[in-house]
């Protein structure tokens, strides 16, 4: 009995929470802008809630981080880049560019 109450106490802040603050589609660019420069205290304040109660965003903003941080490794590493010209086989490279020529 305890727990269902709980879950339900869990679901009410959630929701309380979700009406208050902006829509994802709103704060997917504020994600980006962080990683970029430091955000203004409200925006970061805002971020932060909505993130704790929005697991797409959350991930989103892992996935984001992980190419950017894969980026700069590349960036400073290029001979450890992943795929090269090399890497393919040149009867499979003309018929990607056969493909794409279409």
């Amino acid at each position: 009995m305890t727990r269902k109450w709980w879950n339900k106490l869990k679901m009410e802040y959630i929701f309380w929470f979700a009406r208050r603050l902006p829509p994802c589609n709103e704060i997917l660019p504020l994600i980006s802008q962080r990683m970029d420069r430091k955000l203004p205290w409200r925006r970061r304040v805002t971020l932060l809630l909505h993130n704790h109660i929005c697991i797409w965003c959350k991930n989103y903003a892992r996935q984001l981080l992980l190419i950017r941080e894969t980026l700069q490794h590349q960036e400073a590493h290029p001979e450890s880049a992943p795929l090269s010209e090399s890497a393919l086989p040149l009867d499979a490279r003309d018929r990607m560019k056969r493909a794409l020529g279409q």
